[in-house]
């Protein structure tokens, strides 16, 4: 778990929880490594997004979108995320019947351009800038309960006021962080307004990406920020993120930039993914155009025919080869006797 100093207003992390924190799961659930202390990236291929997944301190899921719960083993988890995914067995048979409808080629070009709930397949600016501001919201509520459960916390968030996503190795990949969080409050009472932290998210990598507060510390919004100089935030345009003393958070020491081809990498660059409506659906039709002329042979039924028949002879080649084949084995085994 994440150390706390005395002053409640910063606690930080030096490196990654311990391997030693995996949790015991049941036999069929043995292959996977949870590491209790990481919020989990749970990717599924028919979602257009991350789900986020922390375990509480009673070794319970719980899912971020929220999708139900608390879980209490990862099969569970997995049911709720695919029903998010797919839907429920009538929505997935509705879907197929509509599916079913269609001729060969307008169902594959409807398969590859549009998730089962209708989010198109196609990387818009707008779709990514949606996105990446939605993941890092989810991530950011994540990691907050995570601390809350952790440390005996109330805190609630409000709002993420600025992003950055630093990266300077293959595995060393972090997001800073300035948040505004307040106390949740008491049945009857009135929400006070909130208090600005920053944040420094570390990643994990592995087969399954895990996620860990590094740094969370209280920061002045309109404090000097010269404590400590982030070349992480400063050399990507993230100016007005506010940071603690330098000594506090691990990412952003190294005066390198934001690789390209990664997506955006803060809130700014969200601003300017804004593509005109008319550029969008003209991208998403150019896609559509590109895809069909990919599945055209599926309304070649001369094409088809010709394919089916080299599957056939194949298969019977395959066929005919098998009692040789078994002969050999029979001969060669009363040989070696």
């Amino acid at each position: 778990m994440m150390p706390s100093h005395h002053d409640d207003d910063c606690s930080s992390s030096l490196g990654p929880p311990s391997p030693a924190a995996a949790m015991d799961l049941p036999d069929e659930e043995a292959s996977c490594s949870w590491d209790t202390d990481h919020v989990v990236a749970w990717r599924d291929a028919d979602l257009p997004t991350t789900v986020f997944v922390r375990t509480d301190r009673s070794g319970a899921f719980h899912a971020y979108p929220a999708l139900g719960g608390p879980f209490h083993s990862l099969h569970r988890v997995q049911t709720a995320v695919d029903l998010h995914a797919r839907g429920t067995a009538r929505a997935q048979l509705e879907r197929r019947s509509a599916l079913d409808k269609l001729s060969r080629k307008e169902r594959a070009i409807r398969e590859f351009l549009y998730y089962p709930d209708g989010t198109t397949r196609v990387r818009t600016m707008r779709l990514v800038a949606d996105l990446e501001r939605d993941k890092v919201r989810r991530l950011a509520e994540a990691l907050l309960d995570k601390h809350n459960d952790a440390e005996g916390h109330a805190y609630e968030l409000q709002d993420v006021v600025h992003w950055q996503s630093i990266c300077e190795g293959k595995a060393k990949w972090y997001y800073h962080l300035n948040i505004t969080v307040r106390t949740k409050p008491a049945a009857g009472t009135e929400t006070g307004s909130g208090d600005l932290f920053f944040a420094e998210v570390s990643r994990v990598p592995g087969d399954v990406l895990g996620y860990f507060l590094s740094c969370f510390c209280r920061v002045q919004p309109d404090g000097d920020d010269n404590e400590g100089r982030c070349h992480g935030c400063e050399n990507n345009g993230s100016v007005d993120m506010k940071h603690p003393h330098a000594d506090l958070y691990t990412g952003g020491h190294r005066n390198i930039r934001f690789p390209r081809g990664f997506g955006p990498s803060n809130e700014m660059q969200l601003h300017g993914s804004k593509s005109d409506p008319t550029e969008e659906a003209d991208m998403i039709k150019a896609e559509e155009d590109r895809i069909r002329a990919t599945f055209d042979y599926l309304d070649d039924e001369e094409y088809l025919e010709n394919l089916r028949c080299k599957r056939r002879s194949i298969r019977l080649s395959c066929d005919n080869k098998i009692p040789s084949l078994v002969q050999f084995l029979v001969f060669l085994l009363l040989s070696l006797e």
